[in-house]
């Protein structure tokens, strides 16, 4: 009979071991259920704060709506001065500036990257690829 009372102990302990992982899982499936719910930015804090590391580059290329920095005002549509046959292929915040890669057919200008300040509405450069000569300098627009 003690060879039983050991299996049963065992089992018992096994059972208790997996209820404890069900609960901790459940537990771990609501808090992110509620932090989603609450909002990004609210999911962004408490990540950080917990020293979460396991954002990938699919979160940072995602669309949210981005938080006006203070002071900043609506500038309502801003032209990029391009033609029509360009497209928008991505468009990266960096350092409070945004690049925007524009793609298209390279003898409308299209191929190339716009840095613009959001909080301004305006656009400080583009870069081109290709040869440069004198008309390539840095800031503003060329």
């Amino acid at each position: 009979m003690a060879k039983q009372d050991g299996n049963t102990r065992a089992l018992k302990g096994l059972v208790i071991g997996m209820g404890v992982l069900i609960v901790v899982g459940l537990t771990i499936v609501v808090v992110t259920i509620a932090m989603r719910l609450s909002g990004p930015e609210a999911a962004d804090g408490q990540a950080a704060q917990a020293g979460s590391s396991a954002t990938s580059a699919t979160t940072a290329t995602t669309a949210r709506p981005a938080a006006r920095p203070s002071g900043a005002q609506p500038f309502g549509a801003l032209q990029l001065g391009m033609a029509d046959s360009c497209r928008i292929a991505d468009a990266v915040a960096s350092g409070g500036t945004l690049v925007v890669r524009v793609e298209g057919p390279a003898q409308d200008g299209c191929g190339q990257l716009v840095v613009v300040d959001p909080a301004q509405g305006r656009v400080l450069g583009r870069i081109r690829p290709g040869a440069g000569g004198a008309s390539n300098r840095a800031g503003g627009e060329p």
